[in-house]
């Protein structure tokens, strides 16, 4: 797309911001996800990422049992691509299958400090080693995307090693961009980290900070957590603000602060590090990690509410609108999502099956994970409600 032709875009969406009716007095289409049209016999245990290749079937990385498979959901079975280890074609713990150009995929394999390459079937074909501008710069500490091009995107680090002070975090981290091939990256836009009163501490339960999502031509759009607005940029620059949207805060009582601990416990230890081995179902082992939930997250380290929504709960669907998971309270069981516009209106709200997450919005379909009652995942992809692909 031209700059003209971009500018005429982002002129009318900024057109159809203005004339958005405010949030508390829209009437929006409700939706509830029912059953599965298909489903992966075979469980999980941390199902991080899943990515359709053409064909239809489904790049899996599963960051617990550190493997990569590829699920086919016409025969409901899954196979796994590769091995562990540090040699070529191996990998430590993959991340999430990003689409790039030439029907490939890129996925960073952190703990090697690289990138693994997979080609159109999902065979790997060969390891890119990150340049050093990428190992200073947090990647592969959280979510990535990619654009039409190819370009990779991350958030750099939230934390600040400060030599005198220590580690905390920090009020203000960044979307980085790299191209393939490019030894440096550069910096797309900002991303806010808020309730300063808490930075003193590396981590800090229900973080108020702002979301992010990039469009295919490189746009990054922010979704800012203290006041529930979204934004765009490009290459830096501010394109577009949308409207305020409303919400009621939810506050934090020891209900909430146990939910917290306990799903702390379940994934691994503080700061949402993951665990390799050892059973999903180790009674013990979650106990003693509850325990320690304890001592890593005291009282005093909770803020008085939550943000509107929770911490990497921003996606871009296919058809660009944004998907916002909502924060929620300890007694409620069921996840629901706000869906807005481009130009950051409320559209539609979707409510989630109970005890299921999303794991990625595909052209296909709404991939969802069911959790068992032995803390076992099993892979679902649920037809797109409505107009909402």
């Amino acid at each position: 797309m031209s700059p003209a032709m971009r500018t005429r875009s982002f002129l009318a969406l900024a057109v159809a911001a203005l004339c958005t009716t405010p949030l508390h007095a829209q009437s929006v289409p409700s939706h509830v996800l029912g059953k599965p049209n298909a489903m992966i016999a075979e469980p999980f245990s941390r199902v991080y990422g899943a990515t359709e290749m053409r064909d239809g079937r489904v790049i899996v990385s599963d960051i617990r049992d550190a493997t990569l498979t590829v699920a086919d959901f016409r025969t409901g079975k899954s196979a796994q691509i590769g091995r562990n280890g540090e040699g070529p074609n191996e990998y430590a713990v993959p991340g999430i299958a990003l689409r790039t150009p030439g029907d490939s995929f890129y996925l960073v394999d952190g703990r090697n400090r690289r990138f693994l390459r997979l080609d159109g079937n999902g065979a790997l074909a060969g390891t890119v080693p990150f340049e050093r501008a990428l190992m200073m710069g947090g990647i592969g500490g959280g979510d990535m995307a990619a654009d039409s091009m190819g370009r990779l995107y991350w958030a750099t680090d939230f934390v600040d090693m400060n030599p005198t002070t220590g580690p905390k975090r920090a009020l203000k981290s960044h979307v980085a961009r790299w191209s393939p091939g490019n030894a440096a990256k550069e910096i797309v836009a900002e991303v806010g980290d808020h309730a300063p009163e808490l930075h003193a501490n590396k981590f800090f339960p229900y973080a108020e900070r702002d979301g992010w999502v990039v469009a295919p031509d490189g746009r990054v759009g922010v979704l800012s957590a203290r006041e529930y607005r979204l934004r765009w940029y490009e290459n830096g620059k501010l394109m577009l603000e949308g409207p305020p949207l409303a919400y009621t805060p939810i506050m934090i009582t020891s209900a909430e602060r146990a939910a917290f601990r306990n799903e702390r416990a379940a994934q691994g230890p503080a700061g949402g590090a993951t665990i390799t081995g050892g059973g999903a179902n180790d009674a013990t082992r979650q106990e003693a990690a509850r325990r320690s939930m304890l001592d890593v997250y005291p009282d005093n380290f909770f803020p008085k509410a939550m943000p509107p929504f929770v911490d990497g709960g921003v996606r871009r669907s296919p058809g660009g609108d944004i998907w916002v998971e909502r924060s929620r309270a300890a007694s409620d069981k069921v996840r629901r999502f706000d869906v807005l516009t481009a130009a950051g209106a409320l559209r539609a709200t979707v409510q989630l099956p109970e005890d299921t997450h999303m794991v990625s919005l595909q052209p296909g379909g709404i991939y969802l994970v069911r959790t068992d009652a032995d803390g076992l995942q099993f892979l679902g992809r649920y037809t797109w409600p409505g107009t909402l692909r």
